[in-house]
């Protein structure tokens, strides 16, 4: 990117943007924006495949492996913008099965785990 001035001022300009605004609170048209300047800037993509990109023919082989150069791209110059959604989703289920941190106990505990016992007895 050194030889090109312009590409790499704009990197650092997108890259002071994520150090403002955790990519994860992004709106839609923001990181489509990022990903459209890796695809015709770094990429050097066509306007018309970037268009053809976004019209989504997931049929097309070719055009899937493209949107992962974008995402690889993109993860590769910016970490930060790397979505880990099932890492997240797996975290928040973790969370709420672990127990709450310690409990202070009280003197009845025996006694709770003495009718616990009897009603698992009947």
């Amino acid at each position: 990117f050194g030889s090109n001035l312009k590409v790499l001022e704009a990197m650092m300009r997108w890259s002071a943007r994520l150090e403002q605004v955790s990519y994860k609170e992004w709106t839609i048209g923001a990181s489509t924006a990022l990903d459209h300047w890796i695809a015709r800037q770094v990429l050097k993509m066509s306007e018309e495949t970037w268009q053809t990109l976004l019209e989504g023919d997931v049929e097309n082989p070719n055009l899937m492996a493209l949107g992962r150069s974008i995402v690889q791209t993109r993860e590769a110059l910016f970490p930060e913008s790397i979505l880990n959604v099932v890492e997240d989703d797996y975290d928040e289920q973790d969370e709420e099965q672990q127990p709450d941190a310690e409990l202070p106990s009280s003197d009845n505990d025996d006694d709770d785990d003495d009718s616990e016992d009897k009603q698992l007895e009947q």
